[in-house]
């Protein structure tokens, strides 16, 4: 493998929720690992919306960090900067445009738990209501899982689809 991809694949972005009761780690690329950081910490909510809120928080300050690092990695291996600048090539352009944009969607195993993002920049979780009669704190984090996986899943997807359409 090449320098970038182990720098890319060495790359570790830890948040914490602003309530500090969800933390989480991204690391190899696409693994999240969420967390509660006590046994009582998700018995502490009161609702479905507020452990969403600080679920999309952690998630949201991954991404950040995600994209951050990425950016720093490829700076400090190629010497290359990378801006939001629009690309001096129309096809590249539309494709950013177009990734950017993409609606991003993943759904629990067991439809407990969506997280939604546009382009991959901002992660918003829903927990339907019913989640905290019916789950666990283990529970819980097992659909948070799954929906971030079916979530980079659909990325996974989204991007192949882009490159076939502008790149061939």
């Amino acid at each position: 493998m090449g320098r970038l991809a182990d720098t890319l694949d060495a790359l570790s972005v830890r948040a914490l929720s602003p309530d500090h009761r969800i933390q989480g780690q991204l690391h190899h690329r696409t693994k999240v690992d969420i967390s509660f950081t006590s046994e009582d910490s998700y018995y502490e909510y009161k609702s479905e919306q507020a452990v969403a809120a600080q679920l999309s928080a952690v998630l949201n300050a991954l991404i950040v960090g995600r994209n951050e690092g990425f950016c720093a990695a490829v700076r400090e291996v190629t010497d290359l900067r990378l801006d939001d600048r629009p690309h001096w090539d129309a096809r590249r352009r539309r494709f950013r445009e177009e990734r950017d944009g993409a609606p991003l969607e993943g759904q629990s195993a067991g439809g407990w738990l969506t997280v939604a993002s546009v382009g991959l920049r901002d992660a918003n979780a829903t927990v339907k209501p019913g989640a905290f009669d019916e789950l666990d704190a283990s529970g819980f984090l097992i659909e948070v899982h799954s929906a971030i996986a079916d979530l980079w899943k659909d990325q996974a997807m989204a991007m192949s689809y882009l490159r076939r359409t502008h790149f061939g």
